[in-house]
């Protein structure tokens, strides 16, 4: 036979004997000393067990706290986010308003203006005369005193329209 092969034992006292010891011993009852001491190493061989399985529940519990902070930071950041945005949009628009607004107020006091100088142009549409001596008033006899015109002590004026 070949080194690694093994030989096929029949119970007898004819071969090598090794096979038949471990075959009869495997069989044969265990002493109490021996029983003991696989008691022992069974318990032992429990509280390593049960020693590894809390050290991986604990290990996976603290994974699993880790990941609960982590997403409630995630949730927290979020909703700050939304938040500020929210801020960002009311601030956009209250600028937005206020700008609508002085526009607004801008129209109204240009409105005003044109509708000053349109009066202002309708006042200076006129010429002044007066009826006796019939004479008409030019821009030149504007700058003249009233005494130079003949309108002292007394004189009569009329507005018309040109």
């Amino acid at each position: 036979m070949l080194d690694g092969e093994r030989r096929p034992t029949t119970g007898t006292a004819g071969g090598d004997g090794s096979c038949e010891d471990e075959d009869t011993s495997a069989r044969m009852p265990m002493s109490e000393e021996e029983k003991l001491d696989q008691v022992r190493r069974l318990e032992e061989l429990m509280r390593v067990k049960q020693a590894e399985r809390r050290e991986r529940e604990r290990a996976e519990e603290l994974e699993r706290e880790k990941q609960r902070r982590r997403q409630g930071q995630e949730l927290q950041h979020i909703r700050q986010k939304l938040q500020d945005d929210d801020m960002k949009k009311l601030t956009d628009q209250r600028m937005k308003e206020k700008m609508e607004d002085k526009m607004a107020r801008q129209r109204v006091k240009d409105k005003i203006a044109r509708d000053r100088e349109e009066r202002a142009q309708k006042g200076q549409d006129f010429t002044l005369l007066s009826p006796y001596p019939r004479h008409v008033y030019t821009e030149l006899d504007m700058e003249k005193p009233l005494k130079e015109l003949g309108l002292v002590p007394s004189g009569v004026l009329v507005v018309a329209k040109k």
